[in-house]
């Protein structure tokens, strides 16, 4: 008999060992499928814009749009004041500033380096990190509410190995972006709210404070994800008090009728406990509402786009809409999280909560939670005001991982307490279901897997990888150069600290214009964008035209995999062109 107990515990042990190699194997992999080649390559137009900030908020505390030399200024728009603060010239349009502070200290630390692929490392490194923390906070989390080791271990190996899986998150990830500082704050507001209304394991005041100042910070990131997180956490404390009365009061006895009065009180008051970090942070963000004009801004750009595209705000919600779904259904596993939903709704209808473990009640209120998050998210980001590209809500890519991890260990539990002899087959359905979705959408994302190993290990490089280090050489003081050209003008002002004019809004155009650019680089990719002031250019004075083996892409690279028509996609290899026509080029003055 102890022999038989001893190799028990040996095996039990055996498959611990297993599980913790696999768990840190898998992490090993998403580190260098994060970091590896993250030098590569040069920022892009988004990256380039929020270091250029970065640069102004050392310089002058905040992202000043004029600094006598050039103009930082994306909002593409018919009113070029649209998003420029009058008293403070600062940039108050699309995202907030919290990027730009997080991007002046990295900034300050790519200044120990002249090598332009070292600066664009130390840049995106910062910003890499906080993502990667935010994904552990999520992980570690979702293992709280598992009771044993190899559980635990369980559920953050499966966590691991979809994160690993989701190249559209790594991508976005990599980026010196708003895009993974909003992924770690809203797996730290999900983290302090959980932790103190579903595990009940932190204190009231601790929970305030930390859950007012995670939501404020949320807006100073990316405020529309605070007021998806202000919906989502107000509709699941309804969404759970409502619950909590009917199961409480269905029932007429007298018994109830004479305690009534007091156990309402009693739900009343845990309801509104959970509501003032939410008021809290709404009191604390007014006067920034206001600074930022974030509602007048939003509706004229989204009323700018509508005419742009010529159609209504319900096609143009509409669109969204399929755009998004598009994404959920193609790069990621919604029709299991929605196939998971639907056994544990069949599972409770027939077998009610009474014999549920508390642990298992815990992770349904989790799954809840995150699912309410999601829906939120779903149909409040598609109303954003301009195309929904994935970077607006891939931070719903961990957390649908991590309910979907959930649900399928609460159906796989919730088998077991089925009065049925084949509780053992219901199990292996489960697992081979489980199984079969993940396959299909490995197979449906193998290129770009495969396309992402390849760029681990190969440099690609853009346009700007070819242009920016050839000025470089060519010139000794570019810091002195004027270069004209239609779009990603900001990196030009990062990596060479050269005046940049025109670019791709053109709100300085008629200072600009009359200008002598020492060098002419016209993106092809952006069809006829200002096409006749660089044609101007060009016949006004003696330019020599200098191309590379480069195919002129629309943007030096971009994290995007779902956008169609495919004009802004990610590239996993350098574009080599030999058609002289469609190489990037650029023309030097002489």
């Amino acid at each position: 008999m102890f022999e038989i107990i001893g190799k028990m515990r040996a095996l039990k042990h055996l498959r611990e060992h297993f599980l913790t190699f696999t768990l840190c194997f898998l992490c090993l992999l998403f580190l260098v499928s994060l970091f590896k080649n993250i030098s590569y390559p040069l920022l892009w137009a988004d990256e380039s814009m929020t270091v250029m900030h970065g640069k102004r908020v050392l310089e002058y505390g905040y992202p000043k749009v004029h600094d006598g030399k050039n103009v930082v200024y994306d909002l593409r728009h018919s009113n070029p004041r649209l998003g420029v603060d009058e008293k403070t010239d600062a940039y108050i349009g699309g995202a907030n500033w919290g990027m730009y502070y997080v991007a002046a200290v990295a900034v300050k630390l790519a200044q120990m380096s002249d090598d332009f692929f070292t600066k664009t490392a130390i840049l995106r490194i910062p910003f890499a990190l906080a993502g990667l923390i935010g994904l552990a906070i999520l992980g570690l989390l979702g293992a709280q509410f598992f009771e044993n080791r190899f559980s635990k271990y369980g559920f953050l190996t499966l966590f691991a190995f979809f994160e690993l899986l989701s190249i559209p998150l790594v991508l976005h990830l990599r980026e010196a972006r708003y895009y993974a500082l909003t992924v770690f704050l809203t797996a730290l507001v999900t983290y302090i709210y959980t932790r103190y209304r579903i595990l009940k394991k932190d204190n009231y005041l601790s929970y305030s404070i930390s859950l007012t100042l995670s939501l404020f910070l949320l807006f100073v990131t990316f405020s529309p994800v605070y007021f998806i997180f202000l919906i989502a956490i107000s509709l699941y404390e309804s969404i759970e008090f409502v619950k909590d009365l009917i199961s409480k009061y269905i029932r007429k006895t007298s018994q109830i009728v004479q305690s009534m009065s007091f156990s309402l009180n009693k739900r009343f008051k845990y309801y509104f406990q959970g509501l003032p970090p939410v008021m809290l942070s709404l009191i604390a963000v007014s006067p920034l509402l206001s600074f930022f004009k974030t509602f007048y801004i939003a509706e004229e750009t989204a009323k700018f786009n509508r005419l742009l595209f010529g159609i209504s705000e319900w096609e143009m919600y509409l669109a969204s809409l399929a755009v998004i779904w598009k994404y959920f259904t193609v790069s990621d596993l919604i029709y299991l999280a929605i196939f998971l939903k639907f056994c544990l709704m069949v599972s409770f209808m027939r077998l009610g909560l009474r014999d549920v473990p508390v642990s298992d009640r815990r992770k349904l209120m989790f799954s809840n939670f995150l699912a309410v998050v999601f829906i939120v998210y779903f149909f409040a980001i598609a109303r954003i005001p301009n195309f929904p590209f994935t970077r607006y809500f891939i931070p719903l890519q961990p957390v649908l991982a991590a309910m979907i991890i959930l649900d399928v260990a609460l159906a796989y539990n919730l088998i077991s307490l089925y009065p049925s002899p084949k509780i053992k087959y219901y199990r292996v359905i489960l697992l081979i279901v489980f199984a079969g979705f993940v396959l299909t959408n490995i197979g449906k994302n193998v290129e770009y897997l495969k396309g992402h190993v390849y760029e681990l290990s190969h440099q690609y490089k853009g346009p700007l990888d070819y242009l920016i280090p050839f000025i470089k050489e060519t010139y000794e003081d570019t810091d002195k150069l004027v270069i004209a050209t239609n779009y990603e003008e900001t990196s030009f002002m990062y990596y060479l600290n050269s005046k940049v004019i025109i670019g791709y809004v053109g709100n300085n155009l008629e200072e600009d214009i009359q200008m002598v650019p020492d060098i002419v680089i016209f993106r092809k990719g952006w069809g006829s964008l200002n096409l006749n002031i660089f044609l101007g250019f060009l016949q006004r004075d003696r330019y020599e035209r200098v191309s590379f083996p480069v195919f002129d892409y629309k943007v030096n690279n971009i994290p995007e995999l779902n956008f169609l028509p495919r004009v802004f996609e990610h590239q996993f290899r350098t574009l080599v062109s030999g058609d002289e026509r469609m190489k990037a080029d650029i023309y030097l003055k002489r």
